[in-house]
């Protein structure tokens, strides 16, 4: 804002003692009602994502061709086309970001699995999280399978 660099270290200090109070440890009981507030937004941002793509039709944008990629002859560009590639091994010209991006898309829906020793320690009967693991896991297999097939 005014490009002095205090300015810069005020900022980031606002910035740290926030975060700080923001993640310090809280209950169980707390943080359920904060999951289902956001399980309920999850839920509804993948019925929206679903509903979009299927309105979008079957490549998701205006400028796709479904003619294997070529050059324009009216505009010399050339417009990528064809069906997607699905490969077990990337494809020669992968680029270390292309494959961390599509690593990190399928990471991040399993990222928050860090936490599950807190929800342990803090469950009433800790023997029960075995079972409550393999139900979540399997649902969120089952919803991102389907939007993903959809």
């Amino acid at each position: 804002m005014s490009h002095h660099a205090l300015c810069t270290v005020a900022f980031a200090a606002i910035g740290a003692i926030v975060s700080f109070f923001a993640s310090m440890p809280r209950t169980f009981n707390a943080l359920a009602k904060l999951a289902t507030v956001s399980a309920f937004f999850t839920f509804v941002s993948v019925i929206l994502a679903a509903a979009f793509a299927g309105a979008e039709g079957k490549h998701g944008t205006d400028g796709y061709s479904p003619i294997p990629t070529h050059i324009d002859p009216v505009t010399g560009a050339r417009v990528p086309g064809g069906e997607p590639l699905v490969l077990v091994v990337p494809q020669a010209g992968t680029t270390f970001v292309m494959g961390t991006n599509a690593f990190l898309n399928i990471a991040y829906t399993f990222i928050c699995q860090i936490t599950l020793p807190t929800f342990i320690a803090e469950m009433k009967n800790p023997y029960d999280f075995r079972k409550s693991l393999w139900l979540v896991t399997i649902c969120e297999i089952v919803v991102f399978g389907l939007v993903g097939a959809i």
